[in-house]
């Protein structure tokens, strides 16, 4: 199964278990999905990303403590990339924008694309304190807990 499969069927998956709906989706006009696929991104690529204890969240997570759910690195990048959809779906429902979440979502899809060709492939830097990175890739996030 490649990216875009495993991406589509999470987000199917986010609606029909999950029960999230487009119109609870466009409760989130502030790019709350959109934050939360960036953080999930990163605890999919980054090697050294430290996995918070149950009940902690990254700084910048948009939700309650209990809905940060990090899994193995594949799932995270899967719902990052079920997450950006969302947001990009959300975005052309209300008629706005979206390049900034298109960008976002395609380059989740290449890293999960790498990951699912090689499971040991890891994006981003080496650096053990994330928040402290100089890796200089272009695209790298950091980000610390709360």
């Amino acid at each position: 199964m490649n990216a875009e499969q495993l991406i589509f069927e999470e987000r199917i998956r986010q609606k029909s278990v999950e029960g999230w709906s487009d119109a609870h989706d466009d409760t989130h006009q502030d790019g709350q999905m959109l934050k939360a696929a960036v953080i999930y991104f990163l605890h999919g690529t980054n090697k050294a990303a430290p996995i918070p204890p149950k009940h902690r969240k990254p700084i910048g997570w948009p939700w309650a403590p209990e809905w940060w759910k990090p899994k193995d690195r594949t799932s995270n990048l899967v719902r990052a990339g079920a997450l950006a959809m969302a947001e990009i779906e959300r975005l052309k429902r209300a008629g706005q924008p979206y390049g900034h979440a298109e960008q976002k979502y395609e380059m989740i899809k290449s890293t999960l694309d790498a990951r699912v060709k090689n499971p040991n492939f890891a994006a981003c830097c080496n650096s053990t304190d994330i928040s402290v990175c100089d890796c200089a890739r272009p695209n790298h996030i950091s980000v610390r807990y709360s």
